[in-house]
């Protein structure tokens, strides 16, 4: 599924799998993608990631609670969730609750969990993230303390019956606010 232009979407209880991006998120130029929720889904077998947002406009108040997340083996260096916004506030309010996020096909090369790049805010609340190269890949918004990641009752490492990660949380250079608890 590929939104480029939204208001408002619900995913309830739905199954993507085998997609290149299972969910694109992906505003066009000068657009927003607003209030994208997503309960009880499981993205499957991606050969990309299994959420991507991305795009040269914003993605901001979108949710993802209960889902789960997991690529597949065909190619090296997945990423299960991937925030890559360059624009000013290209991601904003982004929330995953309670979410499971497992290398359960062993992807190999340096896999990502979560590769956050460019988030303005982000919550990552009651998650299970196992087996990947980094748990989370964290890099802070080019904007000066725009970036607050919150990240709360995690597990970053063994769960669900899968490995540890290499790196729980590696939080490259920049400057942001980060709350673990």
């Amino acid at each position: 599924m590929n939104i480029q232009k939204a208001g408002a979407v619900q995913i309830d209880d739905s199954d993507f799998i085998g997609a290149n991006n299972n969910l694109l998120i992906n505003p066009i130029v000068a657009t927003v993608v607003a209030s994208v929720q997503v309960t009880n889904t499981y993205f499957d077998n991606s050969n990309g990631s299994c959420l991507k947002i991305s795009g040269a406009g914003a993605t901001v108040r979108s949710m993802f609670v209960n889902c789960t997340f997991t690529t597949s083996a065909t190619t090296a260096g997945l990423s299960a969730v991937e925030v890559s916004t360059t624009v000013a506030a290209g991601a904003q309010g982004i929330d995953f609750v309670k979410c499971n996020v497992f290398n359960t096909f062993g992807t190999t090369g340096t896999t990502n969990g979560f590769l956050i790049t460019g988030a303005a805010d982000l919550l990552i609340s009651d998650c299970k993230v196992a087996g990947w190269t980094n748990g989370l890949n964290l890099t802070p918004h080019t904007t000066a303390a725009a970036s607050i990641f919150q990240i709360h009752g995690c597990i970053i490492g063994t769960s669900g019956g899968f490995g540890v990660n290499t790196v729980g949380i590696l939080l490259n250079a920049g400057s942001c606010s980060l709350w673990c608890s």
